[in-house]
């Protein structure tokens, strides 16, 4: 799983360095790009909800510390995104 960014999405279509230089000139890209893109957080809880679907797959218990461990977030990380997994602790 990647992070959806200006960088990514240049590496994917090999044009990254004509989009850092010439995005000023490509306003529908860069409208697109700022519509994609996700912030640090917006990654971070979208890995987290992918790892509660594994989990839950699997028929495992939802424990906040395994699902911390396995996205590879520090103890401050999830604390910001911890309220937003909150519903899926709900439902068992």
């Amino acid at each position: 799983m990647i992070r959806i960014s200006k960088s990514s999405l240049g590496k994917a279509i090999d044009k990254l360095s004509m989009i850092e230089k010439k995005l000023n000139k490509l306003p529908r890209c860069a409208y697109f790009i700022n519509q994609v893109s996700e912030t640090k957080h917006e990654f971070q809880l979208r890995r987290c909800k992918s790892i509660v679907q594994e989990m839950e797959a699997e028929g495992l218990p939802l424990i906040e510390w395994r699902i911390q461990r396995k996205a590879g977030l520090r103890k401050e990380d999830y604390n910001l995104i911890k309220d937003k997994l909150q519903p899926y602790f709900d439902e068992t």
